[in-house]
């Protein structure tokens, strides 16, 4: 599976390279400290952003480009929405990269664990923010008579 995404200009694709991680460290500190402002109140798109174009570079370079895509290339043309999906992309591409040597399975199998953990970590957050609203899911609101 490859990890790219597609936009009205251009495909993106993504990797997490030593040069993204180094990147990121001289910006923020530490890959930590991104990833916790991505879910954060502090700047969250700002960190998501810095996140796409790094990652997106390290794709660009892989693939034998020299352009350097950054965080107002993203701004400027991607839609919100978009920047939503390329983020889960991006966060995939940097749990790949940061695995690649540990694992024994091929891109395809550890891609698909990664998916299947962040889309698990969304719906765990989608049913905290509603039980804090009041609202259960469909079985939540069966009777004990049914």
């Amino acid at each position: 599976m490859e990890l790219a995404f597609e936009t009205k200009e251009r495909k993106l694709l993504f990797r997490f390279t030593t040069r993204a991680w180094w990147n990121i460290e001289q910006q923020e500190g530490s890959l930590n400290k991104l990833l916790d402002r991505m879910n954060g109140d502090d700047k969250p798109l700002d960190a998501t952003c810095l996140l796409i174009a790094e990652t997106a570079t390290a794709g660009e370079r892989f693939a034998g480009g020299r352009e350097k895509i950054t965080k107002d290339y993203v701004i400027d043309n991607l839609t919100p929405m978009q920047v939503k999906q390329a983020a889960k992309v991006a966060k995939s591409a940097v749990t790949a990269g940061m695995n690649r040597q540990e694992l024994d399975q091929d891109d395809e199998e550890v891609i698909d664990a990664i998916l299947l953990e962040l889309e698990a970590q969304e719906r765990a957050k989608k049913e905290s923010a509603a039980r804090m609203t009041g609202r259960t899911s469909p079985q939540g609101n069966a009777s004990a008579t049914d």
